[in-house]
């Protein structure tokens, strides 16, 4: 029986395993964060935009150690 890979770094998933399926690409739990990590990064300005207008919410963004 073949069970579904991860899309980044093709490990198979087994029954019991947590991934997710994300814009139809599986990610294994490691892969899914560095996915999400990835998205937030790419996608700051445009989510920091959506807070600040829809729900009042400042953003700010640190960078460094303790950040």
């Amino acid at each position: 029986m073949k069970y579904p890979k991860c899309s980044q770094c093709d490990a198979e998933t087994r029954p019991g395993d947590r991934y997710s399926v994300i814009c139809g690409d599986i990610y294994c739990q490691h892969c899914e964060k560095d996915f999400l990590i990835d998205e937030l990064e790419e996608r700051f300005d445009e989510l920091r935009e959506q807070l600040e207008d829809i729900a009042g919410i400042p953003v700010y963004y640190m960078e460094g150690k303790g950040a």
